[in-house]
């Protein structure tokens, strides 16, 4: 009964998005609880019954008769007035249950003091907040927190003029074709925000999915410092201690080349961090539809969502063919979509480059889309400028001409 009245509550999205990392379920009715996953990974609306048989019928037809009869049982459940209380001690045991853990790997010296006072700090903290609340008309108020106050500021001058620094509920991506330089742009950027967060504040997330992590990790080394690996190698307990003091170690990068949108959300929730960065945005795994434009769609809907609740999001995808050799690419040239990608994004950055000799080390910087605030000193010529830009690999870094 008390799964069930569990699965119940999360009909409703803002349940869902606030307790399905904690909840949990026999394996009898793990088959209902993918069918509400599925729903979710594609749909903003609450399910109604016909939706929900519908995904048991495709997903789990060898044991739809036993799912139906629990889908009916589901149904004729009256949501006690305690729910609330109920997710919030499944909540409190999941969070308490990672304490412990933690608790034990730091006796262990396989964890830092950092890690088990973040988990303790959830203990008790509500996820969502019941109270109807609309958005703020008093001026001052509103212009402090857009662009009165920056956010993450660019360490390219050229973005800061064009789109302005990120805050929460940005959410943008930038695209290339391969061996354009994607990752590189991450890392050059990435280690610059990562400088500028407090000592309170949450860490940077970097879903790696793409290239070698331990690989992606000593790039970020070598931007954070502008050197090659060789001057790395001179002197590594140096500069590791510089890269923690300076604040490197703010960004973390997750290493999973399968990880799922589930995974996802319960890292951030469990990290409340300062931004989220996605490469590749493309291979978040969950999400399904008829048309691969529009499971990418729901992908970058999603994205967005955890901006609005969280921080600002970055998402790193591919250039669709017609890109190759093409220096200024635009929103017709993003990999594997029609619209459903372009129309979730805040901005988008789209960068090129050329095959013509000489030009190895030249790319081409486009902002096809920016719906972002800016800053006191971004420029309103530059919203959708055009920028030659030099990538140095040896040091992981890009630099204006």
């Amino acid at each position: 009964m008390i799964e069930l009245l569990l699965l119940k509550s999360l009909l409703k999205r803002n349940n869902y998005r606030a307790y399905r990392h904690v909840i949990e379920v026999s394996d009898e009715l793990k088959g209902l609880l993918s069918a509400i996953d599925l729903w979710y990974r594609n749909h903003t609306e609450d399910p109604i019954y016909e939706d929900l048989a519908v995904q048991i019928e495709l997903s789990h037809p060898a044991n739809k008769e036993y799912l139906y009869e629990a889908l009916d049982r589901l149904w004729s459940l009256s949501e006690p007035q305690d729910l609330p209380a109920l997710l919030e001690k499944c909540k409190t045991a999941q969070i308490a249950s990672k304490l412990a853990l933690k608790a034990f790997q730091l006796s262990e010296g396989t964890a830092e003091l950092q890690e088990v006072l973040q988990l303790s700090s959830q203990l008790g903290r509500p996820d969502n907040d019941q109270q109807v609340r609309f958005v703020s008309q008093d001026l001052r108020e509103i212009l402090s927190t857009t662009t009165g106050n920056p956010g993450l500021r660019w360490r390219l001058k050229w973005l800061n003029r064009s789109l302005g620094s990120l805050r929460k509920g940005d959410f943008g991506f930038v695209f290339a074709r391969p061996e354009t330089g994607k990752t590189t742009f991450l890392a050059s950027e990435c280690t610059h925000f990562a400088t500028q967060l407090g000592s309170d504040a949450g860490p940077i997330l970097w879903f790696n999915n793409e290239e070698q992590g331990n690989k992606v990790q000593l790039r970020c080394f070598q931007a954070f410092f502008g050197v090659s690996a060789n001057v790395l190698k001179s002197d590594p307990d140096s500069f590791q201690a510089r890269y923690n003091a300076g604040g490197g170690n703010k960004l973390r990068i997750h290493d999973n080349a399968g990880i799922s949108a589930r995974e996802v959300e319960s890292i951030v929730e469990q990290e409340r961090p300062s931004m989220i960065v996605f490469d590749q945005i493309d291979k978040i795994k969950g999400f399904k539809n008829d048309r691969e434009d529009l499971a990418l769609g729901a992908i970058y809907q999603w994205a967005r969502e955890l901006a609005k609740s969280y921080c600002p999001v970055i998402g790193v995808c591919q250039a669709s063919g017609e890109a190759e050799g093409e220096p200024y690419l635009h929103m017709g040239h993003v990999s594997n979509a029609r619209t459903a990608k372009q129309a979730e994004a805040d901005f988008i950055l789209g960068i090129g480059k050329t095959h013509q000799s000489g030009f190895d080390f030249v790319r081409y910087f486009n902002i096809s889309k920016n719906k972002l605030v800016g800053d006191s000193d971004s420029d309103p010529q530059q919203r959708h400028g055009r920028q030659e830009i030099v990538i140095n690999p040896d040091i992981a870094r890009y630099t204006e001409v």
